[in-house]
């Protein structure tokens, strides 16, 4: 997990970790001298995935053949999208989580208020950072593209709140574990629909 993490961390970042950082990532020193290479073959040494597609960047990622569903989510370009994207997602997440609280407990707002309000501002800032950071050089009109990711936006809320009431109803799950799990099912939905039907870079 952690050199996952490494890994995401450098991708989200654009930063080349040294190789001592992936012992075991099947990365040697002379790649050191291709970061594109050093990054590809640490999370083919992690993912052990034969099937990972070397290709990093959007317009390669365009021009090459076709490519199967998986592969293509699983290429250098769609490990980087989502490594970002996990980013992005915490980042809002806490800043609507934190929005909510001195909404309801300074101001002294409605809490289904506070809670639609710091949904709407946490998902504006994420569409923001989406569309220059992490799916930057899509083709997809701003207003048109927000208007998408408000719909796949709506999307997760629905599976958030259908699944996590059938965790903490049918299952034993502590209500903070199902919300964690729920939250990490849903964001990879969203990410898939973002990825594919708004931004259209996978």
């Amino acid at each position: 997990m952690a050199k996952v993490a490494a890994l995401s961390i450098c991708l989200a970042r654009g930063v080349l970790p040294e190789a001592r950082d992936l012992p075991a990532a099947g990365v040697t020193a002379s790649n050191n001298r291709n970061p594109r290479t050093f990054v590809a073959g640490g999370i083919k040494g992690v993912m052990g995935n034969s099937q990972f597609v070397d290709i990093a960047d959007l317009s390669a990622f365009n021009s090459a053949a076709p490519l199967p569903a998986l592969q293509r989510f699983l290429s250098l370009h769609g490990v980087t999208l989502l490594a970002r994207n996990t980013v992005v997602s915490i980042l809002t997440f806490s800043i609507g989580l934190a929005l909510m609280g001195v909404l309801v407990e300074l101001v002294g707002a409605n809490e289904l208020f506070s809670a639609g309000a710091s949904f709407l501002a946490a998902t504006s800032l994420h569409y923001t950072l989406g569309r220059s950071w992490v799916f930057r050089g899509t083709q997809r009109g701003v207003a048109s593209g927000y208007g998408y990711f408000l719909i796949n936006a709506s999307v997760g809320l629905a599976l958030t709140l259908s699944l996590f009431a059938f965790l903490i109803s049918w299952t034993p799950m502590n209500f903070l574990v199902a919300r964690v799990l729920v939250s990490i099912f849903a964001g990879l939905a969203m990410f898939v629909l973002n990825a594919t039907l708004n931004f259209k870079q996978i």
